[in-house]
């Protein structure tokens, strides 16, 4: 029987049996749902119990219907139309059509969640996938190695749990920090002082125009795509504060890239926002002579003049209050988007140079802060696909 490259030893120091092959008969079986199930409308956002569906949230609600509570745990919720794996280890109520409830009898039900994880059904759209699951062949080893298994990939699992908490926590607090430095009224509720503890003078109000060199979209042109060209970038490469230039990207060629560049080029420190599709997204270029791209007319570039720091400006782009300008300068029409014009008249609070520094500073270093816990669970993440694909068959 074909083992796993990567395996657990026994106490002894030997190795576990091989691996065996097992029908899904042989490894799961499954009960009803209906017993235990509330609709959509009963879902309450607070109660007793727990509401857990076939859904991408692990719960979608609360209930306080004793009867329907499902006591019979640990089991894998299988949703039947979405294909998503849940492993539930404590009293809840099933929600809504489409859930299929495994139990196991002489296996860890952790392990098989782990399995089913890797080797489980593909989704193929809204329809029935339960029958796929039930025609599986299954490679399963004893017990105690299963435990291992499960062990190793429950500590994984919990290690990206507490990243994740971590990564949400810091993002809430620069949202919070925003909030009070970047208030409706203008009037900020957080202010800096200077090094010998007097206050920067009061904030203007400008106009973005009146503050930058240039407010240029991208290109309108209709383009052949090459190969090996130039990125052609849009909005959706715009993400998490970052330029993103993936491989399979759209692709010019160089004259075509000299002609929309004829006027104006792309420099380190510009700005980008997205005007078209997903609004509001910004990053700002860095290191651009080593990664040369041109752009869609879905992003604005932005140039600031000596009045204003890109770097604060960036910071308050990313703050509620301007994120709801931009949804109040938006157009009505079936692709969400801003007109170019438009961009120039927003409102820019303008605090001194040196107080726009100090703001930048402070929430820059959110930002690597964000970008770490970013990193790390990018990283566990690929550590645990890695181990999946190694120590199952």
């Amino acid at each position: 029987m074909p083992n796993p490259e990567i395996r657990f030893l026994n106490e002894n120091g030997s190795s576990y049996p091989d691996w065996e092959f097992k029908p899904y008969s042989d490894v799961f079986f499954n009960i009803s749902s209906k017993s235990y199930q509330i609709s959509s409308s009963e879902y309450n956002k607070v109660g007793e119990y727990p509401v857990v569906d076939q859904g991408k949230k692990f719960i979608v609600g609360y209930s306080d219907k004793k009867s329907k509570v499902l006591m019979d745990i640990p089991v894998i919720v299988f949703g039947d139309h979405t294909t998503i794996l849940k492993y539930i280890n404590f009293p809840f109520i099933v929600g809504a059509d489409g859930v299929q409830l495994l139990f196991t009898r002489e296996n860890s039900l952790s392990f098989l969640y782990y399995l089913l994880e890797l080797k489980g059904v593909k989704s193929e759209g809204y329809k029935r996938h339960f029958s796929i699951l039930k025609q599986f062949i299954f490679n399963i080893p004893c017990l105690e190695e299963q435990e291992r298994i499960a062990e190793f990939f429950t500590h994984l699992d919990n290690s990206i749990m507490s990243e994740e908490a971590k990564l949400k926590n810091i993002k809430n607090y620069k949202k919070s920090m925003l909030q009070q430095m970047f208030t409706e009224d203008g009037n900020p509720l957080m202010r800096f002082t200077k090094d010998d503890g007097s206050d920067y003078g009061d904030w203007e109000f400008k106009q973005l125009s009146e503050v930058t060199e240039m407010i240029k979209d991208g290109t309108h042109g209709t383009h052949i795509d090459i190969i090996d060209g130039v990125p052609l970038l849009s909005a959706k490469d715009i993400k998490n504060r970052k330029v993103n230039i993936p491989e399979d990207c759209r692709k010019i060629s160089t004259i075509d890239f000299d002609k929309i560049h004829s006027r104006y080029r792309i420099k380190d420190n510009d700005i980008l926002l997205t005007i078209v599709g997903t609004i509001g997204r910004i990053a700002l270029v860095e290191n651009y002579e080593n990664n040369i791209f041109t752009l869609q007319r879905s992003v604005v570039i932005i140039r600031v003049n000596t009045n204003i720091q890109p770097s604060y400006l960036i910071q308050y782009f990313e703050s509620m209050f301007f994120q709801n300008d931009l949804k109040k300068n938006q157009s009505v029409s079936a692709q969400a988007g801003i007109y170019l014009g438009n961009i120039g008249k927003l409102f820019i609070p303008l605090p001194q140079i040196e107080e726009q520094e100090r703001i930048a500073e402070f929430f820059s270093s959110l930002d690597l802060q964000i970008d770490l816990h970013s990193k790390k669970l990018a990283n566990l993440k690929k550590y645990k696909k890695s181990m999946l694909q190694k120590m199952f068959v």
